[in-house]
């Protein structure tokens, strides 16, 4: 089965612990989709980007181990592509918006258990504060 909102909301306190404001997990292997207890995440952010008018948003796409390093390289980018898509169709504006990939590159558990591929299917979201308030030109 896939994974339930209680095991996505067990993981947003390890993603703040790690510098990051929101993950997105992605535990169907080999799929870009976003959990659909994830986008509530994103309307969240899309709110505090429209409060913060200089403020931009890093998208990182990430992936377990299993298949070769340049597919999940290229997953991972197809990840953090769909959470920009949705920040964009949410009104953020794409030139504020960086998406890339580490692929398999940096897990942040194990890679040897079930769970811990699941934790490193994920999407990280950081959010960088704007120094003005003011619209986008």
């Amino acid at each position: 089965g896939g994974a339930s909102i209680s095991d996505w909301c067990a993981l947003q306190p390890k993603a703040r612990a790690l510098g990051a404001d929101a993950w997105l997990v992605h535990p169907p292997l080999n799929r870009p989709q976003i959990i659909p207890d994830g986008d509530p995440m994103l309307e969240a952010i899309a709110r505090q980007l429209a409060a913060d008018r200089g403020a931009r948003v890093s998208v990182v796409g990430h992936t377990c181990n299993v298949g070769d390093a340049d597919y999940n390289a290229s997953l991972g980018s197809r990840r953090s592509e769909r959470a920009r898509e949705r920040l964009i169709e949410l009104g953020v504006p794409a030139a504020r918006i960086d998406s890339t990939t580490k692929g398999e590159d940096n897990p942040v558990c194990t890679n040897e258990t079930r769970v811990g591929r699941m934790n490193n299917r994920r999407t990280e979201i950081r959010i960088e504060a704007g120094s003005d308030r003011t619209e986008d030109r």
